[in-house]
């Protein structure tokens, strides 16, 4: 697959961790090696992956970083 698409990546990922619980527990201890695992390749330099498991009292949200381009910038 040369091309991969987050919110794919993202459900595949979700998915895999409700019904397998070893790559769960891989993907919270070494969350690059299981995504490499998943998606056959390696996880590219640089690239950090972080791996929250919510509960009902520990609540995660993700916003995207601020943009330092303009809107013009990006046209």
């Amino acid at each position: 697959m040369a091309f991969f698409d987050r919110d794919e990546i993202s459900a595949t990922v979700r998915d895999r961790a409700e019904s397998d619980s070893a790559f769960r527990a891989q993907l919270l201890a070494n969350p690059a090696a299981a995504m490499s695992d998943l998606l056959g390749m390696p996880v590219p330099d640089g690239v950090r992956i972080t791996v929250h498991e919510e509960s009902p009292a520990d609540i995660h949200l993700v916003i995207a970083a601020e943009s330092t381009l303009s809107d013009s910038d990006l046209e």
